[in-house]
């Protein structure tokens, strides 16, 4: 009976040191930004039809944006925003700046044409294929 006791002890202390010990190497580390988080804008504007497709046109500026949900450069196109449905519509939009594009953006509203009671649900026209 004694050496039962003996082997629920030892299994008991084996299987406290092994959680212990399997837990520091099967938890994560933190996963660090490979770009430094920029400040978010919010930006008023409207969305326009490109050669390159839909682009989002803030107020007072002739550059047009693209807008990703992405939070990187590197992603930004995989996670293009289809801004086709906003065609005409002015928008009010959040995100962090980077060249051309708007990554991590928000459509936080839109203004609704005059007699519209909700958003449209109407599509802007096709956009031509580029070559």
């Amino acid at each position: 009976m004694r050496n039962f006791q003996k082997l629920i002890v030892a299994l008991g202390l084996v299987g406290l040191c092994g959680c212990s010990f399997f837990a520091g190497i099967t938890d994560k580390p933190p996963k660090e930004a490979n770009e430094p988080r920029g400040e978010l804008v919010t930006l008023t504007g409207q969305v326009i039809r490109a050669e390159g497709g839909y682009r989002f046109r803030p107020l007072k500026e002739t550059e047009a944006l693209r807008l990703s949900k992405a939070g990187g450069t590197k992603e930004a196109v995989a996670e293009e925003m289809n801004l086709r449905k906003y065609f005409g519509k002015t928008l009010v939009v959040r995100g962090e700046r980077k060249g051309e594009w708007i990554i991590r953006a928000q459509v936080m509203g839109q203004w609704l044409r005059p007699g519209e009671k909700r958003g449209s649900t109407l599509l802007g026209p096709e956009p031509k294929p580029t070559p």
